[in-house]
């Protein structure tokens, strides 16, 4: 074969590869002919898997939007939620941190951002045992929107909210919080009545200046919550109820001496420890 020859054989070769390549392109170099996908396409994405529960993908989503935007307190918003329904608190409590400090950049939602991220640390707390916090967190969410509903999630609401905290205040044994939020839900426990009637006090403290006095109401009315406490239409403040039994404190002036009676509102009950079972399932069935 002649030199001639082997050149033009080698440009012919070289010719029907570039008109190959031209043909086809291969799928691994699709990402190259492909629109970026953009931050909100992302953050889009994140909340879709969120709501189908594909939380791993969620993640992945919203950390890839953060690449692309630092800065916006959606996605931490949107890590927070997914970390949470994924069981990882520690990270899902450091992301609503950082939606919380960032949501002044983006002053249009910024009210639902703040109030989101509350309640996402308000569940973790409560999820975590820390009930204080649970209870504090959800207080200002609902300051900030007392009729909150999670746009991502509509059972998350101002009525599950307060079922959280009043399973807290459960937890902290404080009853009679845990009972008034349930009654102020229309919760209705069958072995609790609620009565007016006089009680004695047993014990005047007379060093101080507002007068606080131990009371005690009929002996087998075991207490869950008082709520008032006059004489001659003169209003004493509730200082404290001790729940389970027949005494509560109250304070006011004129102060009222050891012996005299005072009339009270309260709620009681005459088995106590079956009304706290009861005053459970009532939380989990609500």
């Amino acid at each position: 074969m002649s030199s001639l020859q082997k050149i033009s054989m080698f440009f012919i070769g070289a010719f029907s590869l570039v008109l190959f390549s031209c043909e086809e392109k291969y799928s691994d170099d699709d990402f190259l002919f492909a629109p970026p996908v953009t931050y909100d396409q992302l953050v889009e994405e994140g909340w879709s898997y969120f709501q189908t529960g594909d939380f791993d993908t969620s993640i992945e989503s919203f950390i890839m939007a953060s690449e692309r935007d630092a800065t916006q307190p959606e996605v931490y918003l949107g890590l927070g939620w997914s970390y949470a329904r994924n069981i990882e608190l520690i990270k899902s409590i450091s992301n609503f941190q950082k939606a919380l400090s960032f949501a002044f950049f983006d002053p249009d939602n910024e009210t639902q951002i703040l109030a989101e991220s509350l309640v996402g640390l308000a569940l973790v707390s409560l999820a975590s045992g820390n009930y204080n916090e649970c209870i504090d967190y959800v207080g200002q969410a609902l300051l900030l929107d007392p009729d909150f509903a999670f746009s991502k999630d509509a059972s998350v609401n101002a009525q599950s909210l307060k079922l959280s905290q009043a399973e807290s205040y459960y937890y902290l044994e404080e009853i009679q919080p845990c009972f008034n939020i349930l009654h102020d839900l229309g919760a209705n426990i069958d072995n609790v009545s609620d009565t007016t009637a006089f009680g004695v006090v047993s014990h005047t403290n007379n060093t101080l200046i507002t007068g606080e006095m131990k009371v005690n109401v009929m002996e087998n009315h075991q207490l869950i919550s008082v709520t008032s406490a006059q004489v001659d239409n003169i209003n004493y403040e509730i200082m404290a109820v001790n729940e389970g039994t027949n005494e509560f404190t109250a304070s006011g002036n004129p102060i009222i001496n050891s012996g005299d009676s005072i009339s009270a509102t309260y709620y009681f009950t005459i088995d106590y420890a079956d009304f706290l079972n009861k005053l459970l399932q009532t939380i989990i069935n609500f």
